[in-house]
């Protein structure tokens, strides 16, 4: 017999559901984006210090163990834009589900992206393991860089489906209102990693080896964490384990093997033809909401592919184009930008902190609430990322020289100073792609998102060096992301101005 007194779990969702929609919607909006940020930014930077760290730790192999793991962030960057393909895809669409109050559409968005992201992830482990060695020659690597990049390249490469699929979750719970747990999954691994580092690569002796085997296990206890998060019933959406196309109930189960069965036979009843009929209508269904599923989260998170996987290009055209000039060179710009993509963490961290409040309350219909999160985002990364700026322009030199012996010390500082002019232009740039991206104006966010390392940066990387030799290899980016942040300026205006408007 049914006990009434017993609460039915499904309302205990929908009351957790209710619980975040006041939340998202009632909260002021500074306290909230600055809530939801500091766990954002803090899991930002416990996912960047992966590469960084075992930068730091295999310095004392020398500058080419260090141009080695400077070389695979490249690969490192192609993972996570499939992983923010599919992670800031259903993320985008989950925040505006749940604030129109859709936990049934926001679970299934989930389920998908954690599929596609599994298969695609083990896509590039194999190709990367097929094309190994011609891969990381491609990726700039020089004869002595290669041996290096070679094991660590394997670990980094077996990493790929774990990443992916730890970076969707991480957008899941982010867009759901729950980045501590996001944070706590990040964070886990990030510290293992740095625990690990020291402990194989000089205790154990096994060198850079070492510091992809600690990269594996702290992407992977990442993952197992989020995941338990998922599954336990925390998270108000979960992981959907009614997915038509991911899991099938036991009765339809069963009916496919009766339609198997009676398809087989020679004889079929009526009422066993019409249901083998409607079963097959049923999985035809299936398969087209999945696909339609699958291209709308696609599609939504093209634009993080374009931020995301530009940079491996980026990456790649710079370290190619600094091997002209040797491994020094080499170390040299892959330190700075290294010391850059912790600063860049920390504005995509808020960033992202920014986007579920923007998409939910677009969602909700909460104009005024949008325009004030623009507004406030804005102003708060500009001004930051200027004082950030200054301080990294002051301490250029000693936090170049942390990374060991560089001959090419100066080209460094120098990088890292035009990084440091160009931060607040970045933070335009950022601010406006991930807004139309949270709205769902995809067209404008792959515009914003692909001239910082693409419409501006490709022409020029070709351009400076053959002017200024290695030291245009060492502004280009910097130059690229002033020339951004200008131009999406006057996008990120309209829509504060729209927005006011249908206020």
């Amino acid at each position: 017999m049914k006990n009434d007194n017993v609460p039915c779990k499904t309302d205990n969702t929908k009351d957790k559901a209710q619980e975040n929609h006041v939340k998202m919607t009632q909260t002021p909006v500074p306290s909230l984006i600055l809530r939801l940020s500091c766990s954002t930014v803090v899991s930002m930077l416990a996912g960047t210090t992966y590469n960084i760290v075992d930068m730091y730790f295999v310095s004392d192999l020398g500058n080419s163990a260090v141009a080695a793991v400077g070389i695979l962030f490249s690969v490192l960057a192609m993972i996570q834009a499939v992983g923010y393909t599919f992670g800031m895809g259903a993320g985008s669409r989950i925040s505006r589900f749940l604030g129109e109050q859709k936990e049934k559409e926001a679970g299934r968005d989930a389920s998908a992206a954690v599929l596609m992201a599994l298969v695609a992830g083990l896509i590039l482990m194999a190709a990367g393991f097929l094309w190994q060695k011609p891969l990381v020659r491609f990726l700039g690597s020089t004869d002595t860089i290669e041996i290096y990049a070679l094991d660590y390249g394997f670990w980094i490469l077996l990493t790929a489906p774990v990443m992916c699929v730890s970076y969707v979750l991480n957008n899941v719970l982010r867009a759901e209102g729950m980045p501590v747990w996001a944070l706590v999954g990040i964070g886990s691994g990030a510290v293992l990693n740095a625990v690990l580092d020291p402990i194989l690569v000089s205790g154990l002796e096994l060198g850079i080896r070492g510091a992809g085997i600690a990269t594996f296990c702290g992407q992977s206890v990442s993952l197992v964490i989020m995941l338990i998060v998922m599954l336990s019933g925390k998270s108000v959406i979960g992981l959907n384990k009614n997915m038509d196309s991911v899991n099938r109930s036991r009765k339809n189960a069963g009916m496919d093997g009766i339609a198997d069965e009676a398809a087989n036979s020679k004889y079929k009843p009526v009422g066993m033809r019409v249901e083998i009929e409607k079963i097959k209508a049923e999985e035809r269904q299936k398969g087209q909401a999945f696909r339609q599923t699958a291209a709308d989260i696609t599609r939504t998170g093209i634009p993080s592919s374009f931020r995301q996987g530009l940079v491996c290009v980026a990456t790649i055209l710079l370290n190619r184009a600094a091997r002209e000039y040797g491994d020094d060179v080499v170390a040299a710009i892959s330190v700075s930008n290294k010391v850059f993509a912790i600063l860049f963490a920390v504005m995509v961290g808020y960033g992202q902190g920014f986007a579920p409040v923007v998409g939910y309350n677009y969602g909700a219909k909460e104009n005024d609430r949008v325009r004030k999160a623009i507004t406030f985002t804005l102003l708060s990364q500009i001004i930051a990322s200027a004082v950030a700026g200054v301080l990294v322009w002051i301490f250029a030199s000693p936090i170049i020289s942390l990374f060991g012996e560089n001959a090419a010390l100066d080209l460094g500082v120098l990088s890292l100073r035009m990084h440091a002019v160009s931060l607040p232009f970045m933070a335009v740039c950022l601010v406006s792609g991930m807004l139309f991206q949270a709205i769902g104006e995809i067209g404008k966010a792959i515009l914003i998102s692909s001239t910082r390392q693409g419409i501006f940066f490709l022409p020029l990387i070709w351009l400076l060096p053959m002017y200024f030799q290695k030291n245009g290899v060492a502004v280009t980016q910097g130059i690229s992301d002033i020339l951004s942040g200008i131009f999406s300026l006057p996008f990120l205006l309209v829509a504060i101005r729209m927005c006011r408007k249908n206020k």
